[in-house]
């Protein structure tokens, strides 16, 4: 029933196949995220901003989205990104966190563009410099197949030789 609805999949089934584009991830360096972490604030704001980004690093990379979802003592979650919904969602405290994060890049002098999918872009970035398994990799990132896993980390903008 559900799955009749679903308007993804294969197109020979009538089915519509998000086009792939150019890979344009981009994880931070070993260093750029030890700034990250060593940074302290007394701006709550900016505070606030760098715990979220690290607490989304630790947990593999977890959107903010899904992260501001989390409730106490909860030990597993769904990705906003892959629950059915139809329904739109606006919400105004993940983008002043955001912008936060941004004021911090600027403090930090690190690229203007940081955003929190780079937490789970230096995950990927950081496993493959570090020669992980790319069986490993698929388990982190919870990836069904291992194609997935391969095509992400070869869509980081890195120089990772795999």
């Amino acid at each position: 029933a559900l799955e009749e609805k679903y308007p993804y999949g294969d197109p020979k089934k009538g089915k519509y196949r998000i086009p792939e584009g150019e890979g344009t991830n981009r994880g931070l360096t070993k260093e750029q995220l030890k700034k990250i972490f060593e940074f302290s604030s007394d701006n709550w704001y900016h505070q606030m901003a760098r715990d979220y980004f690290m607490l989304s690093y630790f947990f593999h990379g977890i959107n903010l989205k899904d992260l501001s979802q989390l409730k106490k003592g909860q030990t597993d979650y769904v990705r906003s990104k892959t629950k059915f919904s139809t329904k739109k969602e606006s919400n105004n405290k993940i983008s002043s966190i955001s912008k936060q994060m941004k004021h911090i890049a600027k403090i930090l002098e690190l690229p203007s563009e940081l955003s929190y999918m780079w937490a789970k872009h230096t995950v990927g970035t950081n496993l493959a410099r570090s020669n992980v398994n790319m069986r490993t990799i698929q388990e982190v990132f919870n990836h069904t197949d291992i194609n997935t896993t391969i095509k992400y980390i070869n869509s980081l903008k890195d120089e990772i030789l795999l």
